[in-house]
């Protein structure tokens, strides 16, 4: 019994490596990373439970003991004393509201992971997942490929969940048009991103893989890791035969890191080529290893390199060519000059919060209220930044200097485990050459997260590529209890393990049940059928009774009521009303630091005040309490002042104006509602200015300034 546990726990994590990249669902409120962790979720819990089991089942613990153990607990540690002294403890539990990865929930789900597979994967079940991992990355390489063409699979993947099934015909007839580019905002021909959901996140994952393609390379023919004949001549046609198939997987993945037109994937790519090969000649000097035999393994790499060269630059050429003129007032700017902004974010939020942070994941909360001035000025001033688009600063300002300080002793750690195994010569050639693959993938993340974040497959990577390498490592196979049967004492400890892994599985169903309850809920809301809306979001609610957005959409829901029912059911419009502020206020009570849910609010209110106009001073208020959260977000300012001036305070909405103008000099909405007041104000002069500032800076094309402008003269 003991032995089928550990397989199936094997054949659980084989699952993992190549279900994961591959995970897509539409009817989720993000598309590609939530049911990705869920399934991370799903599987750590089974795991664990199964191993609990085998525990029990052996009279002993279960434990394989590695460099990484204790840096791994104090990560652990001080996540859960960030989270407790957190802004907002649920989003520090469970990540970002639409990212999800990064929250102690998943590192606690990585880390068990990782001991877990230690504890029960042997070097032969790790060479057979490291060949799945590779099939899941040429599954999702052939879909990037497609994309890049124009043509993408994973339209047909969200089409055929979404389409409603009603006649065979009709369904395949839409399904065939599903492959066209109109399915996603993005362009995916221009950057693909396949089922990964971003193209510098499939970036980041596929030049982690790529390296084990690599060692899989040189590895083909020696020490039986791939073909097993005895006939000589067989033997080398075959060999060559896999090895041209595997040169071709690795320059598949090439193309497709260059597909990504990804910056920071080219640049780990190619510091990790240099790495890798650097490495190998050492390691081929030690053995005393002929270049002859390694020839064909070398053009091999060799052509990877020059079409990387080749293209490297072309890509860099396009994506420059993108800083290009929008109007007078602003340009597209360049990615790395707001990552810089951002990073200054960071660094302003950690001195606020030095030693243990703002909370595990809140970034998207503090930042708004460290925000540099001059983020105004670029072409992303108007966007939420949830992540600091650099990983270590994003754990310095989440989690203070010591989580950041646990992170790198957990990467210092996985440092030792990978150098000690490939400087050891007690290993086979091809189990080196593998040691050294992962490692090189393990280092190309650690360079992408420098202008970039982990996300669910680059953080099985970051925590699974150590614990293979481990595997890897040892000469010894996993021990198993010879017993085959389960004595009544250990059944009374086994009946309550397993009682609480199904509670846990059916708690983590749920939660993704309500997900797609709530994304429901928003589909039939924005399609005009409030009635429907409401009755799913009661459900999702009764799921995650303290999910802040699912407050909010039952308020949204609760005022379109209110705005379309007839002006005759007053008692009912009053029950509506009163439903949109309540849940609207027990939402924000749930997120305080959260300005988004905020101006949702202001706006829920500003909608109701065209039944009570009382409604408008509250949006007013609700508005300028926001701005306590975010003095410098120039948007937030501007309907601040809009709401001032409904509610007949001109002065100081043209203080609020002014002020906005000045963090944003090329925002038009405010000057021309400074310059709509001056004039009824009298004083033309000032009106003259920012009108004309308009048209010489920002927009020529504008009527409504050009015909004041004119009037003014």
């Amino acid at each position: 019994m003991d032995q089928k546990i550990r397989q199936l726990i094997v054949g659980i994590f084989s699952a993992l490596f190549f279900f994961t990249p591959l995970i897509v669902y539409p009817q989720t409120g993000e598309i590609f990373e939530f049911s990705k962790i869920v399934f991370i979720y799903l599987v750590a819990s089974s795991v664990t439970t199964l191993h609990i089991i085998r525990i029990i089942i052996n009279k002993k613990i279960l434990f394989t003991k590695s460099a990484a153990d204790i840096p791994l607990i104090l990560f652990l540690v001080s996540g859960v004393i960030s989270t407790y002294l957190s802004l907002d403890v649920r989003t520090s539990l469970l990540g970002y509201y639409g990212r999800y990865n990064g929250g102690l929930f998943s590192s606690i789900s990585y880390c068990l992971l990782y001991w877990i597979y230690l504890a029960n994967v042997d070097k032969k079940d790790t060479l057979k997942i490291l060949k799945i991992l590779v099939v899941s990355g040429l599954i999702v390489s052939i879909i990037a490929v497609f994309e890049h063409f124009g043509v993408s699979p994973t339209c047909l993947i969200v089409s055929a969940v979404a389409l409603p099934y009603t006649n065979p015909a009709s369904y395949f007839s839409s399904l065939q048009s599903s492959f066209d580019p109109a399915c996603w905002v993005q362009n995916f021909s221009e950057r693909v991103f396949s089922t990964i959901g971003q193209p510098n996140w499939l970036a980041a994952w596929m030049v982690a893989l790529i390296p084990v393609t690599w060692s899989f390379v040189f590895n083909c023919g020696s020490d039986s890791l791939f073909i097993k004949l005895r006939n000589a001549t067989s033997l080398k046609v075959v060999t060559t035969l896999t090895n041209l198939c595997l040169i071709a997987l690795s320059i598949t993945f090439t193309l497709v890191v260059i597909f990504t037109k990804s910056r920071s994937g080219l640049i780990a790519f190619l510091l990790g080529l240099i790495l890798f090969l650097a490495v190998l000649f050492i390691i081929k000097l030690q053995e005393k290893y002929s270049i002859k035999h390694m020839r064909s393994s070398i053009v091999g790499v060799m052509v990877i390199l020059l079409i990387a060269v080749l293209l490297f630059s072309h890509s860099f050429l396009q994506k420059t060519t993108l800083s290009i003129s929008r109007n007078k007032g602003e340009t597209i700017t360049d990615t790395f000059a707001i990552r810089k902004i951002v990073w200054e974010g960071a660094l302003n939020i950690w001195r606020a919060h030095p030693i243990f942070g703002s909370g595990v994941e809140t970034f998207g909360y503090t930042y708004s209220g460290y925000q540099p001035v001059v983020h105004n000025l670029t072409s992303e001033w108007n966007f939420l930044f949830n992540k600091a688009h650099n990983e270590y600063l994003n754990i310095l300002a989440n989690t203070g200097l010591v989580g950041l300080v646990s992170y790198i002793t957990v990467i210092g750690s996985f440092f030792y485990l990978f150098i000690n195994n490939i400087r050891s010569t007690n290993h086979p050639n091809g189990i080196r050459l593998l040691h050294l693959g992962l490692f090189v993938g393990f280092i190309t993340l650690l360079i992408t997260n420098i202008v970039g974040f982990s996300v669910t497959v680059t953080s099985l990577i970051f925590f699974l590529y150590p614990a293979m390498s481990k595997s890897l490592s040892s000469n010894v196979g996993i021990k198993v209890a010879q017993k085959n049967t389960v004595g009544k004492l250990q059944l009374l400890f086994v009946i309550p393990v397993i009682t609480l892994g199904v509670f846990a599985i059916y708690n983590i169903c749920m939660y993704w049940q309500a997900d797609k309850l709530a994304e429901s809920a928003k589909s039939y809301l924005s399609r005009g059928n409030a009635h429907e809306a409401r009755r799913l979001i009661t459900k999702a609610l009764n799921i995650q009774p303290r999910e802040p957005y699912y407050h909010m959409l039952l308020a949204e829901t609760a005022a379109d009521l209110a705005i379309n029912t007839s002006s005759n059911e007053t008692d009912l419009i009053e029950n509506y009303v009163s439903s949109t502020v309540a849940e609207s206020t027990n939402a924000v009570n749930l997120s305080k630091y959260n300005v988004n849910l905020k101006m949702r609010q202001a706006y829920l209110f500003i909608s109701l005040s065209g039944i009570e106009p009382l409604f408008m001073n509250v949006a007013s208020d609700v508005l300028h309490d926001a701005i306590t959260y975010a003095p410098n977000d120039a948007e937030l300012l501007y309907n601040y002042g809009l709401t001032l001036v409904r509610t007949n305070q001109s002065d100081l909405a043209l203080k609020t104006f002014e002020k906005t103008i000045v963090i944003k000099p090329n925002y038009k909405e405010p000057r021309l509602a400074a310059a709509i007041l001056y004039i009824d104000q009298g004083e033309i002069l000032k009106a003259q200015y920012h009108l004309q500032y308009i048209y010489n800076n920002i927009d020529q094309t504008d009527v409504n300034v050009n015909t004041k402008i004119k009037e003014l003269e």
